[in-house]
């Protein structure tokens, strides 16, 4: 992965490959070939992509409000409510798409906090090393011992519940062992020449961090940001479940699961199958798209 000190940020996309100055296909081919490779990554994407577009249009999509009594009480599927109605008579399929909205706003939310938090405290750790890198990793590893779960219903019992404080929890909880990760990239690749070379000519540490550390973790981080989406949609689902997510009337599928769902899962299925098959379906979509870019992503298995 040898690289002038200079190049990250003189290559434009679809110019060189960083790593050995060969010619790298341009986004469009690359996407190509992403889908061709990994059909199953691919189909992925396209479920998550539909998933945040629902999120978006919900209210050009959703025949009914969630909130709108929309017939009878308990009606199973049908021409005019092909998922059913809940115990008030709403449409199941219009909560289910309004739901989608906080299930997106979460996963991402939680992600990109995860990130962003993991990124500033694994670079900046493993890329001063000594003394400050021991102290940070042994609060990682002390935050990564604690049983998620607890501290969540800790912190919910305290401060409430909310989608604010649903993501900042689970963001703030993902983050440690993102950061394990992050920090482990960044160890590799402060050894490499170029970051020496950098040093040679008195470049800055931030300066070596942002033009040349950041660009050459970056498959990692992406891997991790994507995996972390799913992790906090599950989460997010057992906490709706247990009471402490998303505050009513705002629909979400965990809620949907803990409220009709699970009180007439006898008389009426439908009111815990479609929300759990959403849950189902998006969670695994994310992990899947996960393990497909990372399977591109990493030099080690594709070279393999």
């Amino acid at each position: 992965m040898g690289v002038s000190p200079a190049a990250p940020a003189q290559l434009p996309v679809g110019d060189l490959d960083l790593a050995g100055g060969r010619r790298t296909p341009g986004a469009g081919v690359w996407i190509w070939h992403f889908m061709a490779s990994k059909p199953l990554g691919a189909l992925s994407a396209a479920i998550i992509l539909a998933v945040i577009l629902t999120a978006i249009f919900a209210s050009l999509i959703a025949p009914y409000s969630y909130t709108e009594k929309a017939g009878l009480a308990l009606k199973g599927p049908s021409a005019s409510h092909i998922m059913g109605t809940d115990k008030f008579g709403r449409d199941q399929f219009s909560r289910i798409i309004y739901g989608s909205r906080s299930t997106v706003k979460v996963g991402l939310g939680a992600a990109a906090l995860a990130t962003i938090v993991a990124v500033a405290v694994g670079v900046t750790s493993g890329f001063i090393g000594g003394l400050f890198d021991s102290i940070v990793q042994r609060i990682v590893e002390a935050l990564m011992s604690l049983p998620w779960m607890v501290v969540v219903l800790a912190v919910m019992t305290f401060i409430g519940s909310g989608t604010s404080t649903v993501i900042l929890v689970l963001g703030l909880l993902a983050a440690p062992t993102m950061s394990r990760v992050i920090h482990g990239a960044t160890l590799s690749v402060r050894e490499m020449a170029y970051i020496e070379a950098g040093r040679a000519i008195s470049a800055s540490p931030a300066r070596l961090i942002v033009r040349h550390v950041l660009p050459n973790i970056l498959a990692p981080i992406i891997v991790m940001g994507t995996l972390a989406v799913g992790n906090a949609i599950l989460a997010e689902a057992a906490l709706s479940f247990l009471g402490f997510g998303i505050t009513p009337p705002t629909p979400s599928w965990g809620q949907e699961l803990s409220g009709s769902g699970r009180q007439f899962m006898q008389v009426a299925p439908w009111l815990a199958i479609f929300p759990g098959l959403a849950i189902s379906i998006t969670v695994f979509s994310f992990n899947m798209l996960g393990d497909a870019l990372r399977d591109v992503l990493d030099p080690r298995l594709r070279n393999a």
